[in-house]
C-alpha cells in the first residue's frame, strides 16, 4: 500500500494542525488505548455512570475524555500487555507520568521526522529501525498497535480535521512507517 501525492498532501496537511500537540497525542497514545470514548456528560464527569459498554456506544452522543469514566481507564500499557515489557523499568507506568510523557514526545518526534521523510521512509528511519531492531529489541507488532492508538488520540482531539478522507491517508501513512521501522528486523 503506497503513499499517493494526494495521500502525501493530506498527512502533511493534517500535521500541521496536531503538530502542535504533538507531546498530548504522544503521551496520550502510548499512556491509553482508547483516550475518548462516547458516554453521558453529567454521570460520568461525577463518577455516577451505571451504564454498560454497549450503552455507551449506542446512546451516549458527546465525547468527553475518557478519564471522566470510571468504566474506561483503558490504557494500552494494560489493554495490550505485551507492551510492558519494554517499559518495566519505569517505576510509574501511569497516562500521566513522567516517563511515559517524555516517551510520548519521542514517538511524536519520530513521526515528525517521518512526515519530513514522507518520500523515502525506509532510509528516513532507518536509525530508528536498527535502534528498535537490535538495541531495544522491540517486536514489530507494537508498532501497528501504536500507529491505531495514535489514530484513536488524533480522531478524538481533532474531529474536525480527521476526515474519513484523513483517516485513511494517516492510517496508510502509519502503516508505511511501521513498515519502514521494521525493515532491520528482515
Amino acid at each position: 500500500m503506497s503513499l499517493t501525492d494526494k495521500d502525501k498532501a493530506a498527512v502533511k496537511a493534517l500535521w500541521a494542525k496536531v503538530s502542535k500537540s504533538a507531546d498530548a497525542i504522544g503521551a496520550e497514545a502510548l499512556g491509553r488505548s482508547l483516550s475518548y470514548k462516547y458516554r453521558a456528560l453529567t454521570d460520568c464527569a461525577t463518577g455516577a455512570c451505571s451504564a454498560s459498554q454497549s450503552e455507551h456506544r449506542n446512546t451516549h452522543l458527546k465525547r468527553v475524555k475518557a478519564s471522566q469514566c470510571p468504566l474506561h481507564p483503558h490504557r494500552m500499557l494494560s489493554v495490550y500487555p505485551q507492551t510492558k515489557t519494554y517499559f518495566s523499568h519505569w517505576g510509574d507506568l501511569s497516562c500521566g507520568s513522567a516517563p511515559v510523557k517524555a516517551h510520548g514526545k519521542k514517538v511524536m518526534a519520530g513521526v515528525a521526522q517521518a512526515v519530513a521523510n514522507i518520500d523515502n521512509l525506509t532510509s528516513g528511519l532507518l536509525e530508528l529501525s536498527e535502534q528498535h531492531a537490535f538495541q531495544l529489541r522491540v517486536d514489530p507488532a507494537n508498532f501497528k498497535i501504536l500507529a491505531h492508538c495514535l489514530i484513536v488520540v488524533i480522531a478524538g482531539m481533532f474531529p474536525k480535521e480527521f476526515t474519513p478522507e484523513n483517516h485513511v491517508s494517516f492510517d496508510k501513512f502509519l502503516g508505511a512507517v511501521s513498515l519502514a521501522l521494521s525493515e532491520r528486523y528482515r
